[in-house]
């Protein structure tokens, strides 16, 4: 509405052009208006015109020139909403604003987005130099803009405000948010909201969407806005993870909150496959043969930035060759062959210990072969002795007259053996350079003897005589020959 061009200016007059909330119930001070048109907080404004709030009534009624200001060339601000209408390219500039001087000498004093009064639409502050004539919002609708709609504060307006998606089951409230108008508000839901307040409430059994009115009467003004709801099943956040980015057989456990305040614990058993099994560790081949051990194998997968490990183990028992047996000597040795006498035997029992060894796992290994054994030696030395006959007796002396006496007497000697075996010679054989005795007297006797008598020639004489002991062998007989000799001298004065 306009305020009055003259006579009496009312507490109301000044509320329902300036209040966007404007009520007939109530209450109202002069102190809450600014001279300009702004609605301030008590206290915080002042005349314009005289510079102090006391000229402004507390109560009652007021003239214009109080409102207004009585001097020439005072100032005061008005404000004003403006719209950019669907489409326009750009909101208006203060440029465009400050080329239009009007009709009563408003300028330009700030243009800036107030989008908590709805979408596009700009605060307009414009400064007025006092002037006699009073002001009104016609006087600046009265110039209009291509793409620009001006509101004043006295228009009514109302906007639904609440969610647009919901969830089935879920209560949603819807509020009407009223500006402008004059007078007392009345509201009316209708589509999916009823009601009479300015909340309303829809909800939906199932999936789809709930639309709500909400028409608004405000004096001689009615307006109208239209909300709609989309209702979708029941969400749960934070959302479960897909079994296939889950190692296979490992769980995850997620603790979700539903849209309607509902809580849950959800458990997803992975899918993803795990990587391909590692080769057995250590290889067989890397183990000496015939030692046990434990083989493992592991595999991985990677989930949730996490890898995990998966191990196996197994006996198994190497094939690793191990090194050569080592060769010691038997002991004790065995007497050689030629060293007893033929046809002797000798048994030994000989011991050793052979060793072979082979490294693994870093280690080592160490194995033994005790071993024993029988060793059965046959002499083949010969051992026959064949020793000499002994002269039991031997005398070669002179006689006197010239003669020569002799004694021998011979016998076999002890030890005789062949091979081992005690024996006895053949037979043995006496022989002497003495004269008749030149030739083998032998006899199968183990002794012998002779004596005789001989006249020899004057000079030294020796007499040698011999005993031949033959024995049997494999190889033939054996002689064995034992001499002795003597010397004797005949004077030439003993001839016979």
């Amino acid at each position: 509405m306009a305020l009055p061009r003259s006579g009496a200016l009312t507490l109301r007059d000044i509320a329902a052009e300036f209040d966007p909330q404007y009520s007939a119930s109530k209450a109202y001070k002069f102190s809450e208006f600014y001279a300009g048109g702004s609605y301030v907080p008590a206290g915080a404004m002042s005349n314009p015109a005289s510079g102090s709030a006391a000229a402004i009534p507390a109560s009652g009624a007021m003239k214009i020139s109080d409102f207004y200001g009585a001097s020439a060339g005072a100032t005061r601000q008005r404000v004003f909403y403006i719209r950019r209408a669907d489409g326009a390219p750009a909101p208006p500039s203060l440029a465009t604003f400050a080329a239009w001087a009007g009709p009563v000498g408003w300028s330009i004093a700030a243009l800036a987005a107030d989008d908590a009064r709805g979408l596009n639409v700009y605060k307009v502050t414009l400064t007025q130099t006092f002037s006699a004539a009073p002001l009104n919002a016609s006087n600046f609708e009265s110039n209009a803009w291509s793409a620009v709609t001006l509101h004043d504060l006295s228009d009514l307006v109302v906007t639904i405000s609440g969610p647009t998606e919901a969830t089935v089951g879920q209560t949603v409230t819807l509020t009407a948010n009223v500006r402008g108008g004059e007078g007392p508000i009345s509201y009316l839901w209708s589509g999916d909201a009823a009601g009479a307040g300015r909340t309303s409430t829809v909800t939906r059994s199932r999936r789809g969407d709930e639309d709500a009115t909400v028409t608004v009467t405000r004096g001689t003004q009615t307006a109208s806005d239209d909300h709609e709801v989309e209702f979708s099943a029941e969400t749960w956040s934070p959302a479960l993870p897909a079994a296939s980015t889950i190692c296979a057989g490992i769980s995850r456990t997620v603790r979700q909150t539903s849209s309607l305040g509902r809580t849950r614990t959800v458990t997803v058993t992975g899918t993803k496959p795990w990587s391909s099994w590692s080769a057995w560790s250590p290889a067989v081949s890397a183990v000496c043969a015939g030692i046990e051990f434990e083989q493992t194998r592991t595999r991985t997968c990677t989930s949730g930035g996490q890898t995990h490990t998966q191990t196996e183990t197994q006996d198994a028992t190497g094939t690793k060759l191990w090194g050569a047996w080592s060769d010691p000597p038997w002991t004790p040795a065995a007497p050689a062959a030629s060293s007893l006498c033929e046809g002797v035997k000798r048994t030994v029992t000989q011991r050793r210990v052979r060793v072979r060894t082979c490294t693994s796992l870093g280690q080592t290994h160490r194995q033994t072969d005790p071993q024993t054994r029988t060793v059965a030696v046959t002499g083949t030395k010969d051992c026959s002795n064949y020793p000499a006959p002994v002269f039991t007796e031997y005398t070669v002396e002179e006689s006197g007259r010239g003669q020569i006496a002799i004694t021998a007497a011979w016998t076999t000697a002890a030890g005789a053996r062949r091979n081992g075996a005690a024996i006895q010679p053949h037979h043995l054989c006496g022989r002497s350079d003495w004269p008749g005795l030149e030739t083998d007297v032998c006899g199968y006797d183990p002794s012998g003897s002779f004596t005789d008598r001989r006249g020899f020639p004057p000079g030294t004489h020796t007499i040698s005589t011999s005993v031949r002991a033959v024995f049997g062998s494999a190889d033939g007989p054996v002689s064995v020959t034992t001499t002795v000799s003597r010397t004797v001298t005949i004077d030439s004065g003993e001839q016979p």
